[in-house]
């Protein structure tokens, strides 16, 4: 009703007061959790024949991720040999014995896939290794000098250019590089999407 002459209008305040739902304990709990997520993950190392052994569950793994989409599906639901791969290119000690396995059984299979799988190992467990391990350049650099496997492996890891100029030869001028150093039009363009290697998650690459 509106308020006019000779009208009185009488408007109660009501008082709110309002009382947070957050509990004073969340922010130490998020501190507690997250001090317990960032725990450094141990690894048993692997001898020859063990490393042999996960690299060729990884094949398994490649054969499912492109086979029918049963086989997709059935590769999404057992990720863990993807998982240890990855994890033990970027924080084992020393992951060059399962590295050495992934590329020669990769570079075994060229006859029969084209080199499908030594792609799918370089734009994975390799390219992780050479992008995010500064202490294992030289022995992949040296691999590359020395064997047919390795230089064909690194020439399918894709490096920005700023950071493939760093590489120790001939690393920095075997790896696929990612624009120019200056920031100019130029270098390689996009290849076939690959499988993503671990530090980019299992959808691939975004460049």
């Amino acid at each position: 009703m509106g308020v006019g002459p000779g009208r009185w209008c009488i408007l109660d305040v009501v008082r709110v007061e309002y009382t947070s739902a957050v509990p004073d304990d969340v922010p130490e709990r998020l501190a507690t959790e997250v001090d317990d997520a960032v725990e450094p993950r141990t690894f048993a190392p692997l001898d020859a024949a063990a490393a042999r052994e996960l690299a060729e569950r990884y094949l398994e793994h490649f054969l499912k991720f492109t086979g029918t989409r049963a086989e997709r599906l059935e590769d999404d639901a057992e990720i863990e040999v993807w998982d240890e791969v990855g994890d033990r290119a970027r924080e084992e000690p020393d992951p060059l014995p399962l590295l050495d396995a992934l590329v020669t059984l990769g570079y075994e299979r060229v006859p029969l896939d084209d080199h499908a799988f030594l792609a799918f190992v370089a734009a994975g467990a390799v390219e992780d290794a050479v992008v995010e391990r500064t202490d294992l350049r030289e022995a992949i650099a040296e691999r590359s000098r020395t064997g047919p496997a390795w230089r064909l492996a690194v020439q399918d890891v894709w490096v920005d250019a700023d950071l493939a100029v760093t590489l120790p030869a001939p690393l920095d001028e075997l790896v696929t590089m990612l624009g120019t150093p200056d920031g100019t039009p130029g270098g390689a363009g996009r290849r076939e999407r690959r499988r993503a290697s671990k530090r980019q998650g299992r959808r691939g690459r975004h460049r």
